[in-house]
């Protein structure tokens, strides 16, 4: 159907366009909705965070930092408004926690309201009063951001926030047997140092004072996982194939190599900045890419300023101290 000008738009807000120029996504593909990509979207955001922020990580978890830079409000926002939204779709459309909804309400929020309001829970399948209680909180963000768009949180409020109150509610959905077929969507790549960033900051949440470095360390473990160049598993349609059996070893090798290349040229000395001899392992992706770079200062042993994967990007600075200072099962990195 050719529409021009305005009729294009008015059959759009009527309704009655919707069907002719577009589609329901299970009419085309086995895609029930987008629940899984915005929850995606929301931990890229969130394990990103110290990225941006690790030169002044101190700084800023003692709110000594009035400004911020314009990349943590985009985080920010992507990952508030993505995990409401996440929670939103699972409440409506999917069967495992469809159960817990007696009403027919459409309304998110009201329906929020109503069972933070309820003092039995029987309606609730496998969320808890205090989940409500979260969702409800992170729903009052939300939308303070998206009417407003001039609002945020604090670094470790945001931090707070999430590991302590949004995380551990995506961990009961996504461990959910029904759930595991969605991995596919949102699950980042399979972890050389097999540390489950997730689990891992929802059980440091637990503690009555968080290590928010040991936080931070998992964070950059998550972001370089979605970054992770290397193919770690075959596609579906692969494994069905007998004509898959090389399949990625070619673009490994591919991605391995030039890695390689950039390393070399890293420990060359044909920068302007120093670094120790020789490549180490990665704990995300287990390629021999890690750099580690040194601080401009006389010292008898090298002061490691920061260390750098040239494969998946992890990157971390000496202000986190070494992993086994916060219990995490890695190689030190830095000299003090």
């Amino acid at each position: 159907m050719n529409i021009d000008g305005d009729k294009f738009l008015q059959m759009i807000i009527s309704g009655e366009g919707l069907n002719e120029f577009g589609f329901l996504l299970n009419e085309h593909e086995n895609f029930e909705d987008v629940a899984f990509l915005l929850l995606r979207t929301a931990l890229e955001s969130y394990f990103s965070i110290y990225q941006i922020m690790k030169s002044s990580i101190n700084e800023y978890y003692n709110k000594n930092h009035i400004s911020y830079p314009a990349s943590y409000y985009d985080l920010f926002y992507k990952s508030i408004i993505s995990f409401f939204h996440f929670f939103e779709l699972i409440i409506k459309n999917h069967p495992v926690p469809k159960e817990i909804i007696k009403g027919k309400n459409n309304n998110i929020g009201s329906f929020i309201k109503e069972l933070r309001k309820s003092e039995n829970n029987k309606r609730i399948d496998f969320l808890h009063q205090q989940d409500i209680y979260s969702i409800d909180a992170l729903r009052c963000i939300r939308n303070k951001v998206i009417h407003e768009g001039t609002y945020s949180l604090h670094y470790d409020d945001f931090d707070k926030l999430i590991g302590k109150y949004v995380l551990p509610i995506v961990e009961k959905i996504i461990c959910r047997r029904e759930m595991k077929k969605y991995e596919k969507y949102w699950k980042y790549k399979q972890i050389k140092c097999s540390i489950d960033p997730i689990h891992e900051i929802v059980k440091e949440f637990k503690e009555n004072k968080y290590d928010y470095k040991k936080v931070a360390w998992l964070q950059e473990i998550g972001r370089a996982a979605y970054q992770n160049p290397i193919y770690t598993e075959e596609p579906i349609e692969c494994r069905q194939s007998s004509m898959c059996n090389s399949w990625g070893t070619i673009e490994n090798s591919d991605i391995i190599r030039n890695t390689h290349v950039r390393v070399e040229n890293e420990l060359s000395g044909s920068f302007t900045y120093e670094t120790t001899m020789k490549a180490e392992l990665c704990p995300v992706c287990g390629i021999e890419a890690i750099v580690k770079y040194i601080e401009e200062i006389d010292f008898e042993i090298p002061h490691i300023d920061r260390i750098k994967c040239h494969c998946c990007s992890f990157e971390v600075r000496c202000e986190l101290g070494n992993p086994e200072k916060h219990n995490l099962k890695l190689d030190d990195f830095f000299t003090y």
